[in-house]
């Protein structure tokens, strides 16, 4: 029995060690990030790609996925430009619809991770 107590602090001990040994990925979409974030269009299209911090990592490719006409549907991009395709559809969108950034793999160095996913809520536009 205390074999088995001293392996389950081990192994807390081992993912605690872990959890601070590898820097915690954080995408962003016009300086917001967060796991529900509200952006206008216009500030969407202005910031043409995703961020990633701390520095050092790439994004290598994501996903949005939106619903048209009560159909999800799905865009992809590689690397961090949102695409023309993209921007046609968010450019589209009206207060309060909303599309989902997903599946975004990020390369730093030789370790390649996939970030969880961010919902984006259309605000409405502010001057700037």
């Amino acid at each position: 029995m205390k074999k088995l107590f001293l392996l389950a602090a081990l192994l807390i001990a081992f993912a605690s060690i872990q959890a601070q040994i590898a820097p915690k990925y954080v995408v962003s979409l016009a300086g917001a990030t967060g796991d529900e974030v509200r952006l206008s269009v216009n500030q969407i299209i202005d910031a043409a790609e995703l961020g990633i911090s701390p520095a050092g990592a790439q994004v290598a490719k994501f996903t949005i996925e939106y619903t048209e006409g009560g159909t999800t549907k799905t865009l992809s991009a590689t690397g961090k430009t949102i695409t023309k395709d993209m921007k046609g559809v968010i450019s589209k969108m009206t207060v309060g619809q909303s599309f989902t950034i997903k599946d975004v793999t990020i390369t730093e160095k030789v370790a390649t991770s996939t970030l969880k996913t961010m919902k984006v809520i259309i605000k409405e536009d502010v001057a700037h």
